[in-house]
């Protein structure tokens, strides 16, 4: 007998998804973690170049550089409708993209409005990636049966270590700011692309009352396909862990809870 896992898409349609389907997506979701990381902290290394580029004091550096997390919360009340609109593998590809660009537009021009502006919109645009990811990452752990969202920020700090390397090697190669940025971006930019084609669509929902049990607590479950007989159209002491049913030739189909991961 051959396990299987199932959901069910926007149609109430049950739709078998393969676990290499499942772990391309995982690896997808932490692609875009690590890109989420890497593009930002490829300007860290340069931010005392870019204080001496503006001629910044202590004070007014400090000030500018908290435009990254004004943004952010600027930007709280965007991501729930913009995932709804696009979907949570678009609006966190898409919206790396646009991280990459604003972090190019920051500091390609010198001049410290611009680069007030730019780290603005990097916040904003961060807060809508995070939740999006998040979001992302969690309906690859509901079809994956095990706790998967670790090791996504895990890699969200790997590519961090990536980004502060870059930054640091683009530093020692007297690569300029701009050019350097352009490379990253671009860089970061299509794996981000890459990374949404192989993501899970969001139709690929498993229904509320299948994800919790009696007491309403959260639960995941795994299933497999088996044959029963045409007495089996409610809960028995032969079928007990039914919860779906569709006619066949031979008799009812049945998808039963079966602990895959402790087996």
């Amino acid at each position: 007998m051959r396990a299987v896992f199932w959901c069910l898409d926007s149609g109430h349609t049950l739709v078998p998804v393969s676990p290499s389907r499942i772990l391309k997506a995982r690896i997808a979701v932490s692609l875009l973690f690590m890109t989420n990381g890497a593009i930002f902290a490829n300007l860290l290394p340069r931010l005392p170049e870019i204080k001496d580029m503006f001629e910044l004091s202590n004070a007014m550096y400090g000030l500018v550089l908290i435009a990254l997390p004004i943004g952010g919360v600027l930007a709280g009340p965007l991501p729930a409708p913009i995932i709804r609109r696009f979907g949570t593998a678009p609006a966190a590809a898409v919206g790396s993209i646009l991280l990459a660009g604003s972090v190019f537009f920051a500091a390609s021009i010198p001049h410290v409005a611009v680069f007030f502006i730019g780290l603005l919109l990097a916040g904003a645009l961060d807060a809508v990636v995070d939740t999006a990811q998040n979001a992302q990452g969690l309906r690859v752990q509901r079809l994956a049966g095990v706790s998967i969202i670790n090791s996504m920020h895990a890699l969200w700090s790997v590519g961090a270590v990536l980004g502060g390397l870059m930054g640091t090697a683009a530093i020692a190669l007297h690569i300029p700011l701009p050019m350097h940025l352009a490379i990253s971006g671009v860089l970061f930019a299509a794996v981000a692309l890459a990374a949404m084609r192989f993501s899970l669509p969001d139709s690929h929902e498993v229904p509320a009352e299948v994800m919790t049990d009696t007491a309403g607590v959260p639960i995941i479950r795994r299933v497999r396909v088996r044959r029963c007989w045409p007495w089996c159209r409610s809960r028995s002491s032969r079928c007990p862990g039914c919860w779906l049913r569709t006619s066949a030739t031979t008799g009812a189909l049945c998808i039963c809870e079966t602990p895959w991961a402790h087996r």
